[in-house]
């Protein structure tokens, strides 16, 4: 083969690997976004135990419950960041 047909050959296999990542890539990305609103959701489900031992249990159920809701959680943990404190603060514990 003539190296000019090696060299068109080259190209066009090049152009379809990249037009197969650009492909891969943006169902991957799609995927990524449909799922991201729940891995809050999966943390917060993930670190219920703590959040319960550190805020009592009503206050600790309420505070992974409003984090499990997908944009609700987001934006509670956006304001309590903005404000520096929580809006469920952490129990006090009474001297032995």
């Amino acid at each position: 083969m003539p190296a000019a047909e090696h060299l068109l050959l080259y190209l066009m296999a090049m152009k379809l690997g990249y037009y197969a990542r650009r492909a891969a890539n943006g169902v991957m990305t799609r995927r990524l976004l449909r799922a991201w609103p729940f891995v809050g959701g999966a943390v917060a489900v993930l670190t219920i135990l703590g959040t319960i031992r550190k805020k009592g249990f009503v206050g600790g159920t309420v505070d992974t419950a409003l984090n499990v809701v997908p944009y609700v959680g987001t934006m509670k943990n956006l304001i309590e960041a903005g404000r520096g404190r929580d809006f469920i603060p952490t129990r006090t514990r009474l001297p032995r």
